[in-house]
């Protein structure tokens, strides 16, 4: 085949898997082990196996943490469930383990190919969800008309003479959050494609759909990760070493102090609190029984997804939070991940989630300091993400995160070969002490040998 057919067809591919994910954010755990492909098929089939069986020091911290899931698994009260997370978790680890052993070693014109198709599949759903939020789900009630079998079964949906009129306010909800987890990769990309500032500019105002798309949706996780993501990245900008230190501090207050924030939270009765929304409210108890529940299996937790079936059960003798209508209950999951992480894994799953945040971001840090501001940022969305919104065991959800972290991969490899002469098959990191340290640590050179 030849080679320009063969990159025309790789930027096809990221197109297509990009506006696959967006458009439909459940398919990710399908397209999750895609993503690996057009890497391992560019990269040079010479030392492949003995370079992806080279590990870094996160990848092992990943195997351990998913050895410690699957026994965890072992007491879940909703096995299957729990064991369908840790195939998806397992699953994720060694495609960013594949990803990140091997994009930063490929030649310039595949990453280019592969940021493209990329950049250009983002604009395109990021202009249709804005559209879809703005307008009120135009597009999918087109689609539920032609094919009344597509609609979904949910609450809130209005359906007349088996047409669908209207859906309920929340139904973009995901395609928002995959929008967002993927918005810092797609700036950093959009901020080197051009070679002028004309076009740069152009290539970012391709960008400005995803502001009304966030704002404008009924998700307030999303708003928040995409403000305080913005954040994130002005203070990196401006005071690299103060952003990179209150990072790392915070990661690990949420992590390690989320059981006594969220008790202090509900026994002062925030749940009460007038100027707080109802899901928030609802949220503050949801908080306040699972954090005191969290006491019962301190070291390793209750089993994952235990919550679910926990919370069925309480259904079935409820009792009401005084002086409002929310059931006390653990609800099928704590709406906070770090907090979930407690309930089901204990302080064994939370030392891991520790280290696995701090490894990447020691290895954001080994990155061109220019690039870092917009990896960091991704790394604040996927963590405020988490403190308010779906369970981290959803499939999609969880696949998001690996998606995330490997858009950041391709889009740093992107960025530092379109400002350097950079040819061949030459890494990132340029000598071989900076690679071997790097290596240690993971992203975005997990696949070096450490």
């Amino acid at each position: 085949m030849r080679r320009d057919i063969k990159l025309g067809l790789t930027a096809v591919w990221a197109a297509a898997g990009t506006c696959s994910y967006l458009i439909i954010p459940e398919s990710a755990p399908f397209l999750l082990p895609m993503a690996a492909l057009a890497p391992l098929l560019w990269y040079p089939r010479k030392g492949l196996a003995a370079h992806l069986w080279g590990r870094s020091l996160l990848a092992r911290i990943l195997a351990v943490a998913s050895a410690y899931l699957l026994i965890n698994a072992t007491w879940s009260t909703a096995p299957t469930l729990a064991y369908i997370g840790v195939a998806i978790f397992f699953m994720a680890s060694v495609v960013v383990h594949i990803v990140v052993a091997t994009v930063p070693f490929l030649e310039r014109e595949p990453v280019r190919a592969m940021a493209i198709g990329f950049f250009a599949g983002y604009v395109v759903s990021a202009l249709l969800i804005s559209i879809e939020v703005i307008l009120r789900h135009p597009l999918h009630l087109h689609v539920f008309a032609a094919f009344p079998a597509l609609a979904p079964q949910i609450s809130g949906i209005v359906v007349e003479s088996g047409v669908v009129k209207s859906l309920p306010s929340y139904f973009l909800n995901r395609h928002v959050t995959a929008l967002i987890l993927l918005f810092w990769p797609a700036l950093l990309i959009a901020g080197t494609l051009a070679s002028s500032p004309r076009w740069r500019t152009v290539l970012l105002t391709c960008l400005v759909p995803v502001i009304p798309a966030v704002f404008a949706s009924d998700h307030e996780s999303s708003k928040v990760a995409m403000a305080g993501s913005v954040a994130v990245f002005c203070i990196l900008m401006l005071a690299p070493r103060l952003g990179k230190t209150l990072l790392a501090a915070a990661w690990v207050l949420a992590c390690v102090a989320v059981v006594p924030f969220a008790h202090i939270a509900y026994d002062r009765q925030l749940h009460k609190a007038e100027w707080l929304q109802p899901s928030a409210q609802h949220r503050i108890v949801i908080w306040g029984v699972t954090s005191a529940k969290v006491a019962e299996a301190p070291l390793v937790g209750h089993g994952l997804v235990a919550a679910r079936a926990l919370g069925r059960k309480e259904k079935e003798s409820p009792t009401y939070e005084t002086g409002s209508p929310y059931l006390v209950s653990t609800g099928p999951h704590a709406h906070n991940v770090y907090l979930q992480i407690w309930f089901d894994t204990g302080l064994v799953g939370v030392v891991l989630l520790v280290s696995i945040g701090l490894f990447t971001l020691t290895a954001i840090s080994r990155v061109a300091q220019r690039h870092q501001p917009a990896l960091y940022a991704t790394f604040a969305t996927s963590a405020l993400l988490g403190a308010s919104s779906f369970s981290i065991w959803t499939r999609w959800f969880l696949a998001s995160y690996a998606l995330s972290a490997i858009f950041a991969v391709l889009a740093t490899k992107f960025a530092t070969t379109a400002r350097e002469d950079i040819s061949g098959t030459q890494p990132l990191v340029q000598d071989k002490a900076e690679r071997t340290s790097a290596g240690s640590c993971g992203l975005p050179t997990a696949g070096a040998q450490s």
